[in-house]
């Protein structure tokens, strides 16, 4: 394994921001509005192959970083005007759930989120690299695991993926990133590192996006009226008040929840196949990694006098009526 034995903290280069905007128009206006809100910044964290320059050889990223182009420009070309807001809203809900791991503690208080190269995003399927580290040793790695966003409901695509940690799973092996960059610098390659699908409906993306705008606005608003004046003690107190009901209500969405029970029901599902497979070593991986998100579902979930998080009906139904949700169960039949 390729790696460094000491962090290093090399430069982010400017690289081409590839951000298209084809189907936004058939998006709601608040995914449209979240979208050029959030997507740029979240586009620019990815991980620059160029960051591995003294590494890893140049000629090899020479020929990574053209692969990358080929396949942009075989995306542009290839893209269907009637499917691409899906590909849109597809980026902006990798975009939320990389800003809640990183702000609201989404996976836990011990998850840092880093946004995968280009290059792991298109040839290994990885969208981003989430580490875990210990609760007793805040700077001490405990474990990683990597994310493919998804938001539709078709089982086809779904069982695609699948369909590859399958093959993986049968050959010994779990998904692989190339260019990896830790959050606490050392630039190496990860040879073997769960992987997991998640993902939501429009419904909760719509539900996610106002909540979003609401708490950018407010906050403008109330930096805007530090420098400028004119706003009443009264309405400075209402906005105050509404940022912190929007803030404590993006913190404790339901979606979280969503997403843990996602990762759970697919790393048993992984490592029960890998079990049977004869590979005990990744099953045993899988195994670590259901414990760890069993452990950050129990705390998220505590008794509400400890500040746990309690779904209403409403709130348990959505879930469980999630279409991503319903099809990715449908979609790991495939392990059967």
């Amino acid at each position: 394994m390729v790696t460094e034995r000491a962090p290093s903290h090399p430069p982010k280069p400017q690289a081409r921001l590839e951000i298209s905007e084809q189907g936004l128009e058939q998006l709601s206006e608040e995914e449209r509005k979240l979208f050029l809100l959030l997507v740029p910044a979240h586009k620019r964290s990815a991980i620059h192959l160029s960051a591995f320059e003294g590494l890893y050889d140049a000629n090899m990223i020479a020929e990574d970083t053209r692969y990358v182009e080929r396949m942009e420009d075989k995306f542009r070309k290839d893209e269907n005007p009637d499917t691409a807001h899906l590909k849109r809203r597809a980026e902006l809900l990798e975009a939320i759930t990389w800003d809640e791991i990183g702000h609201d503690n989404w996976l836990g208080r011990e998850a840092k989120p880093i946004t995968a190269s280009r290059y792991d995003d298109v040839k290994n399927g990885v969208d981003l690299i989430v580490e875990f580290f210990k609760k007793e040793k805040a700077d001490e790695l405990d474990s990683r695991m990597g994310l493919s966003v998804d938001v539709t409901s078709n089982v086809s695509s779904l069982e695609e993926k699948f369909q590859r940690i399958k093959n993986d799973i049968r050959n010994g092996r779990m998904a692989y990133v190339k260019y990896f960059v830790s959050s606490q610098g050392a630039r190496q390659e990860i040879p073997n590192v769960p992987k997991v699908v998640v993902g939501t409906d429009a419904v909760s993306i719509k539900e996610l996006g106002l909540l979003r705008l609401e708490i950018h606005g407010l906050s403008r608003a109330l930096k805007e009226n530090k420098k400028s004046g004119g706003l009443s003690p009264e309405s400075i107190k209402s906005m105050e008040t509404r940022l912190k009901d929007a803030v404590s209500k993006l913190a404790k969405h339901r979606v979280q929840l969503l997403f843990l029970g996602e990762i759970e029901l697919q790393l048993k599902t992984f490592s029960d196949f890998a079990a049977k497979n004869n590979q005990p070593e990744i099953a045993r991986e899988y195994e670590k990694a259901l414990e760890l998100i069993a452990e950050v579902k129990k705390d998220k979930t505590a008794p509400a006098d400890k500040q746990g998080l309690k779904l209403s009906f409403d709130e348990e139904a959505a879930n469980n009526n999630d279409g991503v949700y319903q099809a990715l169960k449908i979609g790991l039949k495939i392990f059967e």
